[in-house]
């Protein structure tokens, strides 16, 4: 994989118009009725696909797009018991878990000291789930990057500088760096500002909260349906928007992992989501988090989609089916770069049908195993 530098954004606001916004929620409104129906009509509730894991709930950073910032934060200081890191972890290992860990939400992973350890426990435990950490790297040295690289599969470094300029703590990580392609891990050093207008978090983004005619989107929103975050304390909460816990879904000190996912409380908040949108829920009447918005790192891809594929095999009744890949790094003549073929072969018939799921350029893979 290696060390990647982006600037995903390089102005000082994401200026989403009300015109994109209401295209992109009427798209999302399909979308995430439809994935929601099929989880609700389940005869088990599906397990999670993102489980977030706040070790402790502080920051020392001060972008005035978080909510929980080192100068707004108003959360009882807290860090997680190992015992319930280590259950929690334990429980994925018994679910065979092979979806996204976060070792961190609202919170900067490397203030809690224990982070190298609890990462190389999650690599040991959990090899086929994708293993990843956020950073804004300020306590970054080249101990604890080469630890973290060797025991993730997605590593990112959040650089906040208004100038797009490396900070000293990752510039200095670099020159130490001799061969930043020999990685595994896929290691993306973000260059992004302090002071950028991103979405609104739940509505409560600093630099967004007094916005006159906030868009209301129509909507439901899918998290419930696909991520867990876990609390310092052990709580649950019903998404990575909610820092401030406006509703607590379990306790893993009295519950387990499955038994707060399928719980009277997850599946309230689902049903009232899938029914009514997100008008009546606490938090998520401004959410403008729109679409089935996931991250899959790449290590984990494969499991996944080998899990999609067979789903959709049982469900057409077909005897097999076979995904042909290009990879982008060949060098190939311009017809067949970027192109998928798609074949399946019907138990009622030899012959196989060919599909072109992805065209040569127009709707190209999105990078980083990004499902939407």
């Amino acid at each position: 994989m290696g060390i990647r530098i982006i600037q995903p954004m390089k102005g000082d606001d994401i200026n989403r118009s009300h015109k994109l916004l209401d295209r992109l929620d009427k798209i999302s409104r399909k979308s995430v009725r439809h994935f929601a129906k099929n989880f609700l009509e389940a005869e088990t509730v599906p397990d999670f696909c993102s489980i977030e894991i706040e070790t402790q709930n502080r920051c020392n950073n001060d972008c005035a797009f978080c909510p929980v910032n080192r100068h707004n934060d108003t959360r009882k200081p807290a860090v997680m018991d190992e015992k319930i890191f280590y259950s929690i972890i334990d429980q994925l290992h018994d679910m065979d878990y092979h979806g996204v860990v976060c070792l961190q939400s609202n919170n900067e992973p490397l203030l809690d000291g224990r982070i190298l350890k609890f990462a190389e426990y999650v690599h040991a435990k959990l090899p086929a789930a994708g293993k990843t950490l956020f950073t804004n790297g300020i306590l970054l040295d080249t101990k604890k990057f080469l630890s973290l690289a060797k025991n993730l599969d997605r590593f990112v470094i959040d650089n906040y500088n208004d100038n797009f300029e490396l900070i000293p703590s990752v510039k200095k990580v670099l020159a130490d760096i001799s061969s930043p392609d020999d990685f595994k891990c896929d290691i993306l050093i973000s260059l992004r500002k302090k002071n950028q207008k991103l979405n609104t978090r739940a509505g409560t983004a600093p630099n967004r909260i007094n916005e006159e005619n906030k868009f209301r989107p129509q909507s439901a929103c899918n998290l419930p349906f696909t991520q867990m975050i876990v609390r310092p304390d052990g709580t649950t909460a019903k998404c990575c928007n909610d820092p401030l816990n406006a509703l607590t879904t379990g306790d893993l000190s009295v519950q387990t992992l499955r038994e707060i996912w399928r719980g009277k409380v997850y599946q309230e908040l689902r049903k009232e989501m899938f029914f009514n949108g997100r008008q009546n829920i606490d938090g998520c009447e401004f959410c403008d988090l729109l679409g089935l918005q996931y991250a899959l790192p790449t290590s984990a891809a494969p499991n996944e989609f080998k899990r999609l594929v067979d789903e959709i095999r049982l469900r057409k009744n077909l005897s097999a089916m076979y995904i042909f890949d290009t990879p982008r790094t060949e060098k190939l003549s311009s017809c067949s770069r970027r192109t998928a073929l798609f074949l399946t072969v019907s138990s009622t018939s030899a012959e196989p049908k060919t599909k072109n799921i992805i065209s040569s350029r127009r709707n190209r893979p999105l990078p980083n195993g990004r499902l939407c």
